[in-house]
């Protein structure tokens, strides 16, 4: 079907045969490679860089006069470089195939411009390309020097463990590749800005990368466990609304505020205990860390002052009697009571004074 004038795009029947299980079909060049063509571009690879191209031009064993019209594959692979594929001379039916001469070899012999020459057994094979194929693909026609080496997997027999601090980005938690491992570097996939989250254990995924490219893949999607450790403080900053308050013959719990340098810690992380707080003098309050959290705090203990109370805050209650006084122009003098809420505040705190 190469160059035939009533088929410019090719025999379609060259494809199905391939595929029709009946042994009496027969197929040509154009089919191996359509062929070849075709089940390339259904795969997924997991390289994007992978590609494959038919292209045509003429075939001749070196010495021979007469070349002969052919079809056959040019791949790009993984790592950037371009491929011969002829799968109708790697087929072994009926004779034996030349699959480890012709299957993704390379060449450096000769050129895509001229013709590339390639060795098989005791023979050598030349490759020239249709000047529209050429017109057509360009760089892609040029082939590798030498033929394509499979990668191999790389060896992870003991995968990374990070350890991280809670407050951190992904982008600071390093990746240390095992001496047991496959020489290599390891990099997060997540933007380098991703919370490591609370503490405790969290799974992001990385991406490898062989130290000898030429000889291990890369592998990419691999889930690292990250250990996430509270994060210690040392020295909390403790806030209280004031340094001073007044006496209220009360327990006095003025609301802490707990930082990290400017990050308030939330109330769950730590525990508040005051002490002395009810008389006048200095009252104290410990913050103590609360086990189970994101922060690991060391104790502090902060003080307050408790003062004189304020009478202008007091109540003041008269006993006075049920139905009051009645005039006997004596002067009445009802007992005083001064309270803070409901305790009785001494009475050398305060002077009483009748008038009228």
């Amino acid at each position: 079907a190469v160059r035939k004038p009533d088929t410019p795009y090719g025999d379609p029947w060259q494809i199905v045969h391939v595929f029709d299980g009946n042994e009496n079909t027969k197929v040509v060049c154009e089919g191996y490679s359509k062929a070849f063509q075709y089940l390339c571009d259904l795969s997924g690879f997991e390289d994007e860089k992978l590609a494959c191209y038919t292209v045509a031009g003429d075939m001749r064993k070196v010495g021979d006069s007469q070349p002969g019209p052919h079809m056959w594959n040019v791949v790009t692979m993984e790592n950037g470089k371009n491929y011969m594929v002829d799968i109708t001379n790697c087929d072994d039916v009926g004779e034996k195939g030349y699959s480890e001469w012709l299957f993704l070899v390379g060449t450096d012999e000769g050129s895509a411009d001229s013709a590339y020459i390639f060795p098989m057994g005791n023979m050598r094979i030349q490759y020239a390309f249709d000047e529209e194929i050429i017109d057509m693909y360009g760089d892609i026609l040029n082939l590798a020097p030498s033929n394509y080496k499979p990668k191999i997997a790389p060896t992870f027999n003991q995968y990374p463990a990070p350890k991280a601090v809670y407050g951190q980005k992904l982008g600071e938690v390093a990746i240390e590749n095992s001496n047991k491992n496959t020489p290599g570097t390891w990099k997060w996939q997540d933007p380098a800005d991703t919370s490591v989250g609370d503490a405790g254990q969290r799974q992001f995924t990385a991406d490898f990368t062989p130290a000898d490219p030429e000889t291990y893949k890369s592998v990419k999607n691999i889930g690292l466990t990250v250990t996430v450790a509270p994060k210690p403080v040392a020295d909390p900053v403790i806030t209280i609304p004031s340094s001073t308050y007044d006496y209220t013959a009360h327990p006095i719990t003025p609301k802490v505020t707990v930082k990290d340098g400017d990050t308030v810690i939330p109330e769950s992380e730590y525990k508040v205990t005051y002490a002395n707080n009810i008389d006048m003098g200095t009252a104290s309050i410990k913050v103590e860390n609360q086990a189970g959290g994101n922060y690991t705090l060391t104790a502090k203990t902060i003080e307050f002052t408790i003062a004189k109370a304020n009478l202008a805050n007091a109540k003041v209650e008269l006993s006075v009697p049920k139905d009051g006084y009645v005039y006997d122009k004596t002067a009445k003098t009802p007992a005083v009571t001064v309270k803070f809420g409901d305790q009785a505040i001494d009475k050398s705190w305060y002077t009483v004074k009748y008038a009228q």
